[in-house]
């Protein structure tokens, strides 16, 4: 599915539990899986390097029996900036990460750490949130919640999530939430929104082409606020992923309230899969070899 995986882990065994939910994702010939632990600035070089590499060298253990290659990696310096560094250097196709292996909890919920790694990224990751997670993760059903909102940058996320989709045999589901329509004074012109028939319309066109690569595909509508009726939706459906392009945060009330998709981030209750817009992935990657990490 993806050859090269990077797995950035902060040494605590929560930022581990990534591992278990990605496990039957990465697990097969053909994938490296990249174990990569990022020591502060200022640690002294000997000793804190010998424990992170035995640090590593247990997690190998731990995932032995997969499949995949393993391979392991010591960086020190700022953890957002050495994830990406170190993404871009190998070559990576997909970053996998829980709140608690990029940088802590505390930076996770005030959008440090994880609206740098998310916006900044040239290549999807997989967020898993180990204080929100669900319990029993068998108890959720094989589907993949995919929001749409009419534009072809929020689309980019289809070839991924059918590789997903095709991988963990989910079925996908995808969502546009809209504005219900707004009557003009004299009760005969709509002037806001769009009809349930139209938005309906426009998720089957993506639909009809997941649907010719065998996979199943179901299309809803909801109203409301985007973050709020994503996130009832997938609870709704007992979604197993959420999967969607996020935008650069921007304008007085992304700066109030944050990105709908850092909003479903810091409040989902299973992963989500942050796929980059096409068109910036190239750009992104340049960025980060040339100059430090900042939103693109």
């Amino acid at each position: 599915m993806y050859p090269n995986v990077l797995a950035p882990l902060d040494g605590s065994e929560l930022a581990e539990q990534v591992l278990d939910e990605v496990g039957p994702l990465v697990n097969q010939a053909g994938t490296t899986v990249h174990l990569l632990h990022v020591m502060p600035s200022a640690a002294p070089e000997r000793a804190p390097v010998a424990a992170a590499r035995a640090y590593l060298e247990r997690v190998k253990e731990r995932v032995a029996p997969w499949s995949c290659a393993i391979e392991l990696h010591i960086d020190q310096g700022d953890p957002t900036t050495k994830i990406l560094e170190r993404a871009v250097g190998i070559g990576a196709d997909l970053i996998v990460a829980s709140d608690h292996g990029i940088g802590g909890i505390t930076e996770w919920l005030l959008g440090g750490t994880a609206q740098k790694l998310v916006h900044a990224s040239p290549v999807p990751v997989f967020l898993y949130r180990v204080l929100k997670a669900h319990e029993n993760s068998r108890d959720l059903a094989p589907r993949i919640l995919v929001p749409l909102d009419g534009t072809p940058e929020s689309e980019d996320v289809l070839q991924d999530v059918a590789r997903l989709a095709t991988h963990a045999r989910c079925q996908i589901d995808l969502v546009r939430v809209g504005k219900p329509l707004q009557w003009s004074l004299g009760g005969v012109i709509p002037v806001v929104g769009e009809s349930s028939a139209e938005i309906l319309a426009y998720l089957e066109v993506s639909a009809a082409k997941l649907r010719g690569g065998d996979l199943k595909v179901e299309c809803h509508y909801r109203q409301g606020d985007a973050a709020h009726e994503l996130l009832a939706l997938a609870g709704e459906l007992r979604a197993r992923y959420i999967a969607m392009v996020p935008r650069s945060p921007g304008g007085f009330t992304q700066l109030l309230m944050g990105s709908v998709a850092m909003r479903v981030v810091e409040n989902a209750k299973v992963p989500v899969f942050l796929v980059p817009p096409a068109g910036k992935r190239k750009r992104r990657a340049t960025r980060i070899m040339k100059s430090p990490v900042a939103p693109a």
